[in-house]
C-alpha cells in the first residue's frame, strides 16, 4: 500500500529483492517496472490492474510457472515485455492479449514449457507493431511459431527474430513472405536439414544488414542496469557461432 501513495512515481526498479509476488497498489503513473531477479511464481489477471501507462515490464529470472490469461490485459501502453529465464509451464495463444503497442518481446530460455497438441497455439501478441522477438533457447515456442500461420501473419513489421539454439531442423520456405521487413534472423546452434536450402542461404545473405541500435533492449533509452545477475548462456555440444547442416549426409557438418 505504501507504493500506492507515490502517485507520480513513473520508474520502479526493484530487482533482486526476493519478492514472491507482484506488489499491490502500484502507482497508476508507472511507465517502467523492473522486477527482475526476484522470486515471483505466478502472474494473475489482477497483478497489473490500472497500469495503463506502463511501457516497460521486466520479469526475467524469477520463478514464474503460471501466467494467467489476461495477466497483461490492462497494459494498453506496453512496448517492452521480458519473461526470459523463467520455468513457465504453459503459454496459451491468448497469453499476450491486451497490449496493442508491443514492440519487443523477450522469451529467452523458457525450457520448461510443455508441448501442446492444439493447432495454432503460438502466444502471438495482438500488436501489429512488433519489431523484436527473441526466443533463444526456447525450442517449444520456436516449433509452435513455425507451425502457426495465423501467428506469422501478425509479424509483418518484425525486424529482428532470434531462434538461436532452438533445436530446429527445418524452416518453412514461405517464411520470407510472412516476414517482409525482417533485417536480422539468428539461427546459431541449430542443425538444419539442408535439402533444398538455397532459398534460406539467399535470404540470410540478403539479411546481412547492420542492426545499429535496434535490438539493444532500449537499455540506453531507459537507463536500466542489469544489477541482479549476469545473463545465463546455454552451452551446446556443437559450434555455437554458426548455422550447421545436419543432413543430408553429404552436407553434414557444413556451415551455411
Amino acid at each position: 500500500d505504501a507504493l500506492g501513495r507515490l502517485d507520480f512515481l513513473s520508474h520502479l526498479l526493484i530487482s533482486g529483492n526476493k519478492l514472491t509476488a507482484i506488489p499491490k497498489s502500484l502507482p497508476n503513473q508507472l511507465e517502467i517496472f523492473d522486477l527482475r531477479c526476484n522470486l515471483v511464481q505466478t502472474l494473475t489477471k489482477y497483478d497489473f490492474l490500472g497500469l495503463q501507462k506502463l511501457q516497460v515490464l521486466l520479469l526475467s529470472k524469477n520463478r514464474i510457472t503460471v501466467v494467467e490469461d489476461g495477466a497483461f490485459g490492462q497494459l494498453i501502453a506496453l512496448e517492452v515485455l521480458d519473461l526470459s529465464y523463467n520455468p513457465i509451464k504453459s503459454l496459451s495463444r491468448t497469453s499476450f492479449m491486451g497490449p496493442r503497442k508491443l514492440k519487443e518481446i523477450y522469451l529467452v530460455s523458457l525450457k520448461e514449457l510443455i508441448p501442446t497438441q492444439e493447432p495454432f497455439s503460438f502466444p502471438a501478441p495482438e500488436s501489429a507493431h512488433l519489431e523484436i522477438l527473441n526466443m533463444e533457447s526456447s525450442p517449444i515456442l520456436a516449433t509452435q511459431l513455425m507451425e502457426d500461420v495465423a501467428a506469422l501473419t501478425m509479424f509483418h513489421e518484425l525486424f529482428d527474430l532470434n531462434l538461436n539454439h532452438c533445436r530446429l531442423s527445418t524452416l518453412r520456405s514461405d517464411l520470407p513472405r510472412y516476414l517482409p521487413r525482417l533485417h536480422r534472423l539468428e539461427l546459431t546452434g541449430n542443425r538444419l536439414n539442408c535439402t533444398n536450402i538455397v532459398w534460406l542461404v539467399k535470404w540470410l545473405q540478403a539479411l546481412n544488414i547492420s542492426m545499429q541500435d535496434t535490438g539493444k533492449f532500449r537499455r540506453e533509452i531507459y537507463n536500466l542496469k542489469d544489477i541482479c545477475c549476469k545473463e545465463a548462456t546455454d552451452a551446446e555440444s556443437f559450434d555455437e557461432m554458426t548455422v550447421i547442416c545436419a543432413s543430408p549426409a553429404y552436407l553434414s557438418g557444413k556451415q551455411i
